[in-house]
């Protein structure tokens, strides 16, 4: 039967190749059998007991999905893939051989294929034409790329080199979800960079200072092998090179690395503090020159946007305390007035921007001083003095301070732009899970990044 098939299919293929049209499989108005087609096209994909095996590159860039399907006579089918969140059976996936001048896979039922489209790129319907050997050739219908996939039975090894290339799928996207601090950091003999995973992009962004202490950042894409992952490009610094990591046993605080190309071995580590100083941010946060404009920074109002999901709580237990319609952080660091005559003990300070019973602003300050540590490492540390405005508080506001400014210091991490505003992060050095963004008013035109 399915030899005829294969017949009748050659013998559409060659009516169609006389059209005028160019594109292939097109089928002219006066040639009849487009459905027969279709249906032909389905039976072949319902014929394989093991299903067919694709190697996805959705886009120009060099990421890979690998992607097994098994079709169902029913319409739907089976999909098992390497990629983040797809990694198990998807059952019930509906699937069309469609198409009006041309055959058609089409993808119905929200899946792998849609979930790649929307966050790497790429298409979930497909130009399709079979090929001499029984596999067939796919095209993204209307896609940024012309590349001709191979659609090809699937073998038995399929299945299990799928699996292992999705168990570390899942294991680096539970490390990344379930890490107990904030900062991850790659650790391969001498060297150390922070490592920034996207699952969802299969990207790395990973920073190091090379020899001269300058900063490096390097964006990949990575393509999932079985225990570990291969690198679009390879990684250079120095005499150090790798192109593929391959992951040993994970835990709670690391990833172990069994070996990185000529690096050898080595681990991602969960910390606290960072594998390296931002350069430029203590200075900056501290107005370490003690020249006006004051350093002044600043939170709003919403929780997500500028408090961690474990400072939350905190913040909102002292908003209800103090002034539940609004309660905004503010940093005011070397607070110099017009006659440089502010005791020193008042130059810096964390000032709380709440409304009073009448709804007017008022502002209670809290003073501190400051220590620089390393380039992105301050101390801070509460005074345990304010003015008759903050008297009130202070017991609760300075059990707060104990929370984002513990003894440890915070690291000050550059957090982007608020328009042309630097914003800065300011993480707690005794626990990275507590931190909160403030952004920078005065003083202008100083930029870290």
């Amino acid at each position: 039967m399915k030899q005829i098939i294969y017949i009748y299919i050659s013998i559409m293929l060659l009516l169609i190749s006389c059209s005028k049209n160019e594109q292939d499989n097109t089928i002219p108005d006066d040639v009849p059998g487009m459905s027969e087609l279709q249906a032909g096209y389905t039976s072949l994909l319902t014929g394989s007991t093991e299903g067919w095996y694709i190697e996805y590159k959705p886009t120009n860039a060099a990421t890979v999905i690998s992607i097994l399907m098994k079709f169902n006579d029913n319409g739907t089918a089976v999909i098992t893939s390497d990629y983040k969140g797809y990694t198990s059976d998807q059952e019930n996936v509906r699937y069309r051989i469609g198409g009006i001048l041309q055959p058609e896979l089409i993808f119905e039922t929200y899946s792998v294929w849609q979930a790649v489209t929307e966050n790497i790129g790429g298409k979930f319907e497909f130009y399709i034409k079979p090929e001499e050997d029984g596999n067939f050739l796919l095209k993204q219908v209307n896609g940024t790329v012309t590349t001709e996939y191979l659609l090809r039975k699937a073998a038995a090894a399929d299945k299990d080199n799928i699996l292992a290339k999705a168990y570390t799928a899942n294991m680096l996207q539970e490390f990344s979800t379930n890490a107990s601090a904030y900062f991850k950091n790659l650790n391969i003999g001498n060297f150390g960079a922070f490592w920034e995973l996207d699952p969802g992009k299969q990207s790395l962004k990973l920073t190091w200072e090379n020899d001269q202490q300058e900063k490096v950042v390097k964006n990949f894409t990575y393509n999932y092998i079985p225990n570990g992952i291969q690198l679009n490009t390879p990684l250079v610094n120095g005499s150090i090179s790798f192109d593929e990591l391959i992951f040993g046993t994970p835990d709670e605080n690391e990833l172990e690395i069994i070996s990185a190309g000529n690096a050898g071995a080595g681990s991602i580590s969960v910390a606290h503090t960072p594998a390296f100083p931002y350069r430029g941010t203590a200075n900056l946060f501290m107005r370490i020159e003690n020249e006006l404009p004051r350093f002044f920074a600043y939170t709003l109002d919403d929780l997500n946007t500028y408090y961690s999901t474990d400072l939350q709580p905190h913040i909102v237990a002292l908003k209800n305390l103090i002034s539940p319609e609004r309660l905004r952080i503010q940093l005011y660091h070397y607070n110099m007035n017009a006659a440089g005559t502010t005791p020193s003990n008042q130059l810096h300070s964390m000032q709380l921007l709440v409304n009073n019973a009448s709804g007017a602003s008022v502002w209670l300050p809290y003073y501190t001083s400051l220590s620089k540590i390393d380039e992105s490492h301050v101390v801070v540390t509460s005074l345990g003095t304010t003015n008759t405005n903050g008297t009130p508080y202070l017991a609760e506001v300075q059990e707060f301070m104990e929370i984002i400014f513990p003894a440890e210091g915070v690291t000050v991490v550059p957090a982007g732009r608020s328009g042309s505003l630097q914003k800065l992060r300011i993480i707690s050095r005794k626990n990275s899970r507590i931190y909160f963004d403030i952004v920078v008013s005065t003083p202008t035109g100083i930029y870290v990044d």
